[in-house]
């Protein structure tokens, strides 16, 4: 079976009002001051995560059990910051992959917040040192969609479905999932709007997150079966020229003409016949 973005899902949280998982693996719970606003929702009807006071988050241990160790991830979010942190310090953290509650950024094994003006990726090898600093591109009080994903060899972080910028990365990764705050420290929350949060157990590719980008309208997990689909056209063929022949003789002249098919090499088609004079022509062939 094909690839598709539903494929590996582990979570998926379209925040329409509640923090159900819509692959029905792990439910969210909001802790803190966290609400759903219902006037200003990236994709969907419903709402929109909130967390305007900065004094929420939703709940840990969501994700250790399918991105522990050197597991491929993905993680995918549509963002609206309240205003854009422009200094070297970290803020607006949104996802928050800790090993040790609270110290500093090097006992997180990953982090993804604003620095500088620009989405960043921060972490650590779970020793006390930060191996991981990545700057993407620049973050804005639009809905932005990043993605960060992690292969077999890389970390990567991409903005807008922008090309992500990567560092290797084979750190082991034991911890569990914040979202919308630092774990075990004031002050670092998430000042904005959070919508469409997916969680996937593969890197996603170029394609996929083409997909959810969406030239910035964004994919609803209801439409994520299209992502990749194409269309199959039916064949073509040309007419075939009329031909003469007189009685008692035999046509010598080839009845020419061309079959064409969009999505199929010419080593697939079959070519059949039905005869309406099989005098002339045999019936079937």
């Amino acid at each position: 079976n094909p690839t598709t973005l539903e494929t590996d899902l582990e979570r998926y949280y379209t925040f329409d009002s509640t923090n159900t998982d819509e692959t029905g693996n792990y439910d969210a719970t909001n802790v803190g001051s966290i609400s759903f606003d219902t006037g200003n929702k990236k994709l969907g009807s419903a709402s929109v995560l909130s967390n305007a006071q900065g004094e929420g988050k939703i709940a840990g241990q969501l994700n250790a059990d399918f991105h522990g160790g050197t597991k491929e991830f993905t993680y995918n979010f549509w963002v609206e910051l309240d205003a854009v942190n422009s200094g070297a310090s970290y803020d607006d953290w949104v996802i928050n992959d800790w090993s040790i509650a609270g110290g500093n950024p090097s006992n997180y094994d990953f982090l993804v917040g604003v620095r500088n003006g620009n989405w960043a990726l921060l972490g650590s090898d779970n020793t006390g040192t930060s191996s991981l600093q990545l700057d993407g591109d620049s973050a804005s009080t639009n809905w932005d969609m990043v993605t960060i994903f992690r292969n077999t060899t890389h970390i990567a972080i991409s903005v807008n479905g922008g090309t992500p910028v990567t560092q290797a990365y084979t750190n082991t990764i034991n911890s569990n999932t914040d979202i919308g705050a630092l774990a075990g420290m004031s002050g670092y929350n998430l000042l904005g709007n959070l919508d469409e949060v997916g969680m996937w157990s593969r890197a996603l590719n170029s394609t996929e997150i083409d997909c959810l980008y969406n030239s910035g309208a964004g994919l609803a997990y209801s439409n994520f079966s299209t992502c990749g689909a194409t269309s199959n056209t039916n064949p073509t063929i040309t007419s075939v020229v009329d031909q003469v022949m007189f009685e008692d003789t035999t046509l010598d002249v080839p009845a020419a003409f061309t079959i064409g098919d969009a999505e199929d090499p010419i080593s697939d088609l079959v070519l059949s016949y039905t005869s309406s004079n099989t005098t002339i022509l045999n019936s079937t062939g």
